[in-house]
């Protein structure tokens, strides 16, 4: 492409026009055009941004493209931002330009970054999106108390019979005997707070530093605290610490003389951000 100047050009056009170099011009075959600078005088800072302005997209081209490599007709992304299709007809022809909360709306839809709508900076939809959409849930585990976990390889049903049955939904993949638990007390503060739930798997063999349900032998109920083991003692039993996040609490051992199991380990935490109204 070759930038020549213009005799006069209005404050709103290029100050160059375009044209496609002569045959001789043209760089080796199977390579594009090279671009030829010819005849012009202002600065290249200023030349690259007037040309820059020329050749990018603009929202709406974006919003299309978006749209396109998520596979979603125009309806559908009108629906997610609560619009109609014709406002995103008008927003990818460029007729009108969505407000912010729509572009906000319009990215997490797309699963692009917010700033790449607006002025292109970022990744567009082509590399891997920031987010992914919530999958369904798969099945529901029963939300249990910490009595009942620490006897859970024992339980049959979870629940007494009259007694209230409490389930919660989860997209993980879990064992058959998962459950869920409700937090209480302040030893796992400040990560986890009264009320917090988390589901917990038997399948899955805890790790140095994974969470776990834990059930001491001569203890009513089951103990949540991080699982730190620490080798075997002279008799060739494992040691295990089950140690708080709060310093305020003590560190309890698993060892020959003070037996124990781990009854499964944390693979979900849930914190709300509004307590349902007791009322």
């Amino acid at each position: 492409i070759t930038l020549r100047p213009q005799q006069s050009a209005r404050a709103h056009t290029l100050p160059f026009r375009l044209a496609w170099p002569a045959r001789d011009e043209m760089v080796s075959s199977g390579s594009p055009p090279a671009m030829v600078l010819a005849n012009w005088s202002m600065p290249m800072r200023m030349l690259c941004s007037h040309l820059r302005q020329f050749i990018s997209q603009s929202i709406g081209q974006r919003i299309r493209q978006g749209r396109q490599a998520a596979g979603l007709t125009q309806e559908a992304l009108a629906g997610k931002c609560g619009v109609s299709r014709a406002a995103v007809a008008q927003w990818e022809g460029d007729v009108t330009r969505p407000s912010l909360d729509h572009l906000q709306m319009a990215a997490e839809t797309l699963g692009v970054w917010l700033s790449w709508l607006t002025s292109g900076d970022d990744a567009p939809p082509s590399h891997q999106p920031p987010f992914a959409p919530a999958q369904p849930d798969r099945r529901r585990v029963p939300v249990i108390d910490f009595v009942h976990a620490g006897k859970w390889d024992q339980i049959g049903d979870p629940y007494e019979p009259g007694g209230g049955m409490d389930f919660i939904g989860t997209d993980l993949g879990l064992g058959p005997r998962a459950f869920a638990l409700v937090i209480r007390g302040e030893s796992m503060l400040p990560e986890f707070h009264e009320g917090d739930k988390i589901v917990i798997d038997p399948e899955v063999a805890p790790q140095p530093g994974d969470l776990v349900i834990a059930k001491l032998d001569g203890d009513d109920e089951a103990t949540f605290k991080k699982y730190r083991p620490r080798g075997v003692d002279s008799t060739g039993a494992p040691v295990i610490e089950l140690v708080p996040l709060n310093d305020d609490w003590p560190t309890l051992t698993i060892t020959a003389d003070k037996p124990g199991r781990i009854m499964g380990t944390m693979v979900e935490h849930r914190r709300y951000r509004r307590r349902a109204s007791s009322a």
